[in-house]
């Protein structure tokens, strides 16, 4: 339904937001969602092709351990990557609203959905179309691996990936001589978690063997800091700097586990 007349307050106020949603309520509105474009652009009243999900339903899916930084959001938006193609945004939004409009409903330039938990709101993100053949651009990786998911499925890719700069040969060269002399956090927070996606696309037997030896030398330093305060207060400092969130983990594990054992150890004595 269309309702264009009430101001945003009389709108949020007849149809309340979702508030703090759940991955599920969430997912099941994009399902719902994905259902009508696709039932429309196979009736021919679209020339839209879906291309992914972003913002806070991705970071949902693809980057769980990031929830915390989200999770005091009141709502969340469905994010939309689309390639338009011969549509228009807003004939997107008035084939969804005409589709279904009960489920639907448009106020000025936005789209809605209705949810048994309230309404969320649409945002359509576009591909541009004057994106020339061979450009070099910079993507968030769930989405550069869902533009070049077409080899693996048989048909023509948009994008062909490229390592990330955090993995490049200079950075694998630096860890190759000595890996406690790298700031991992710098390169990238989740350098680990980053490396462990990339690894599930590219078949790099030496980027592994890198990355192993990296981890096995670094945490043996982390070790020793976290069994010696003084150490990571003074020399160590900058290199626990440019720990990843990975060995930050690890060095707490550690740290408590070291203070949990002196502790044991001196009421074993009194004993």
């Amino acid at each position: 339904m269309c309702l264009d007349n009430l101001t945003i307050d009389e709108f949020d106020k007849a149809y309340p937001d979702m508030l703090y949603p759940s991955k599920t309520q969430l997912y099941d509105a994009a399902k719902d969602l994905l259902i009508c474009m696709r039932s429309l652009k196979k009736k021919g009243h679209l020339d839209t092709t879906f291309v992914g999900i972003t913002g806070g339903l991705a970071v949902m899916r693809y980057c769980p351990d990031r929830l915390p930084s989200i999770a005091p959001a009141r709502n969340e938006d469905i994010d939309v990557v689309l390639d338009l193609g011969d549509s228009t945004l807003k004939d997107l939004m008035n084939a969804l609203h005409w589709y279904n409009s009960q489920l639907f409903i448009k106020h000025r330039e936005s789209l809605y959905m209705r949810t048994p938990g309230g309404k969320v709101r649409i945002d359509f993100k576009i591909i541009p179309v004057d994106i020339k053949a061979g450009t070099r651009i910079d993507l968030p990786l769930w989405l550069g691996e869902m533009l070049s998911i077409g080899a693996r499925l048989g048909t023509s890719r948009l994008v062909t990936l490229d390592l990330p700069s955090a993995l490049s040969e200079r950075v694998m060269n630096a860890l190759k001589a000595d890996p406690r002399t790298v700031d991992l956090r710098s390169l990238a927070p989740h350098f680990y978690s980053l490396s462990e996606r990339i690894l599930e696309l590219f078949e790099e037997e030496e980027l592994v063997e890198v990355l192993s030896n990296t981890f096995k030398k670094r945490s043996a330093v982390i070790a020793d800091h976290a069994h010696n305060p003084q150490g990571a207060l003074g020399q160590g400092a900058d290199f626990l700097r440019g720990l990843d969130e990975t060995e930050r983990q690890l060095f707490r594990v550690a740290h408590d586990s070291a203070k949990e054992t002196r502790v044991w150890a001196g009421e074993a004595k009194k004993k």
